[in-house]
């Protein structure tokens, strides 16, 4: 089958009729009309919320230095972006999709978005650091993203190391740093996510505790998100570049959520019990366990509070 002209045919009919009757839905495609953002009422699907697509061209003006691609559906942007850095370089480029069906989260999770409705974005960037040293990158991103939310009104926004951003306790966005090395360089993808705007269903179908933009009140276009999210990226990403994680310390720990608290980090079928003393210089957790102080790198880890 042809995943684009089916997907684009369904598409061009929501749009022209404003639903789409059950029997035309393809056959075959990698996603069902549910994940796409669709309800069924009686015989035809309609949209559970009308999506704002992208404008390329208005983004596009927004971010000169950057060369952003767009994409209708994608498996993943970050696979996408992987893909092109195992030839060409990826630096400054931007990959931004109005509908992810195969989204990449953290430990194998994925993270599927409605058409139209969230931001799923990746960027590329070089460095000239050294493994050792980019520790801390997952952190950067997301205090700059929560740095935009912030000024859009979103509150109660909180970080949880390391790659989750939290509203009013429930996440919000996740971000994912993937590595390319090239011989004398390293190029890396950041990819992150926010919900814009999801139904208490979609919410409830989840199965963890989240939160979106619309449900807190805040008003905002994906386009004029999207550029301020990469605008941000970059301008912390910079900083990060030039100055490594030690600028960042303080305004981590005052914003993540288990700060001063007792909790377990799970790390394969490792399981450390203890305070959470902040952030390291590398972007690493510092636990006051009963053995001491021990420190914990980003990775395949899982970080929740202790119950008495």
């Amino acid at each position: 089958m042809n995943i684009q002209k089916d997907f684009i045919q369904v598409l061009d009919e929501l749009r022209s009729r404003g639903h789409l009757p059950v029997p035309r839905w393809p056959v075959g495609l990698p996603f069902s009309a549910e994940q796409l953002g669709l309800k069924r009422r009686a015989d035809s699907w309609h949209w559970v919320l009308p999506p704002q697509p992208f404008d390329l061209s208005t983004i596009q003006r927004a971010l000169p230095e950057h060369a952003v691609t767009y994409f209708e559906y994608v498996d993943s942007t970050n696979t996408q972006l992987m893909a092109i850095g195992e030839q060409n370089s990826i630096a400054g480029l931007v990959y931004l999709a109005d509908f992810q069906f195969g989204g990449k989260g953290r430990r194998g999770r994925s993270w599927m978005s409605p058409f139209g409705r969230n931001i799923a974005i990746s960027m590329g960037f070089a460095t000239r650091k050294p493994l050792n040293q980019l520790g801390g990158m997952s952190l950067v991103v997301g205090l700059a993203v929560a740095s935009v939310l912030d000024s859009l009104g979103a509150r109660q926004l909180a970080l949880k190391w390391p790659n989750d951003v939290l509203l009013e306790g429930r996440k919000l966005g996740g971000i994912l740093i993937e590595l390319i090395q090239r011989p004398q360089h390293t190029e890396y993808v950041v990819g992150f996510g926010v919900n814009v705007a999801l139904t208490e269903e979609e919410i409830l179908a989840i199965g963890q505790p989240v939160s979106d933009l619309r449900g807190a009140g805040v008003d905002v276009s994906r386009n004029d998100l999207a550029v301020a999210c990469v605008q941000s990226v970059s301008r912390y990403m910079d900083l990060f570049e030039s100055e490594g994680f030690a600028p960042f310390v303080s305004a981590f720990n005052d914003m993540h959520l288990y700060q001063g608290e007792t909790c377990t980090l799970i790390q394969g079928n490792q399981q450390v019990v203890g305070r959470v003393e902040g952030i390291g210089l590398n972007g690493e957790l510092i636990l006051q366990t009963q053995q001491g102080e021990q420190r914990f790198h980003g990775g395949e880890v899982s970080l929740r509070p202790t119950i008495d």
